[in-house]
């Protein structure tokens, strides 16, 4: 397989996913598409190449959702001390800023692909509360449809309007299998938030359009119509962490997604996502990420 690495950002993709599209399942799997059928699928990066001894040992955090495979048994990955076999024979799920390390058996060479995309219907504060380990998707037909699409990488001429279509056929299909393995409370809390979540909305889209600001919580409470203390009850019931800490949190993840996205300087991201200074964002960068910004960069 050849080395390849696309940057599908910039392609405006249009849903084109038709039943004929779908693997062939049970009603159920019919029933959760259907509530999925809303969702829009944002391509961001797509990719295959070898693993060499270069990508051993190195931690790899992103803030979007990551669909990965590799063709042989023998690399794992480490997360808190603990390992986790990556089966070869399945389509691995990682939900944003699920932090890992690669590791694998020195002179091990692996096939590998994957696909990074985001889904604007999933707030990161509803996947940071429900999601926060690595899943398997093992359905044989979309693992096959992932690795031919793969294959693609190696043809001389790579269509990448294709390949980034097709990427957004077998992410809906992901994460409709997905959603099939979760827990009933984990599917009502992302297809039906709750009024109590979608309280929250307004908050959340003022520190998104604001994140270059400086934002008080009481400018948080006047929007959620309610006092301070019960905007920061609000916020860790619902989003397990406080206004300030949620605010920190996401000025992060905008930084990290610049940083793979843009060419930007990694002062003016700083300015942009709201600290005062690139030394004050390195500070807290690595407390979130455990890597410097410029050597999270080099990762892309």
């Amino acid at each position: 397989m050849s080395v390849s690495d696309i940057d599908v950002s910039d392609i405006d993709l249009m849903p084109q996913i038709t039943d004929a599209d779908l693997c062939p399942h049970d009603a159920r799997f019919r029933a959760a598409r259907d509530n999925l059928s809303t969702w829009q699928y944002r391509i961001l990066r797509i990719g295959a190449h070898l693993n060499e001894a270069e990508y051993n040992d190195r931690h790899m955090s992103h803030p979007t959702w990551g669909l990965y495979i590799c063709d042989r048994p023998g690399m794992y990955l480490e997360r808190h001390g603990k390992r986790y076999p990556v089966n070869h024979e399945a389509i691995t799920l990682f939900p944003p800023w699920v932090g890992y390390h690669y590791r694998f058996p020195k002179q091990h060479s692996s096939g590998h692909a994957y696909i990074h995309v985001d889904i604007p219907r999933l707030p990161s504060a509803l996947i940071h509360s429900q999601f926060k380990d690595i899943y398997a998707i093992t359905n044989p037909y979309v693992v096959k449809l992932m690795w031919d699409w793969a294959r693609r990488f190696s043809t001389e001429d790579i269509d990448e309007m294709l390949l980034a279509l097709e990427a957004q056929n077998i992410a809906s299909q992901v994460f409709t299998e997905f959603l099939l393995g979760l827990s009933p409370q984990q599917q009502h809390a992302i297809i039906h938030p709750g009024k109590n979540w979608q309280r929250l909305q307004p908050a959340i889209r003022h520190i998104n359009n604001q994140l270059s600001q400086n934002i008080a919580i009481g400018d948080l409470a006047d929007i959620l119509q309610c006092t301070n203390e019960h905007c920061i009850r609000l916020f860790k019931k619902h989003l397990g962490q406080t206004p300030t800490q949620y605010i920190l949190t996401r000025r992060v993840e905008a930084a990290a997604e610049l940083l793979i996205s843009s060419e930007k300087d990694i002062d003016s991201i700083a300015i942009q996502c709201g600290f005062p200074n690139r030394q004050y964002l390195s500070r807290v960068f690595k407390k979130h990420m455990w890597t410097s910004p410029a050597k999270y960069r080099d990762m892309r």
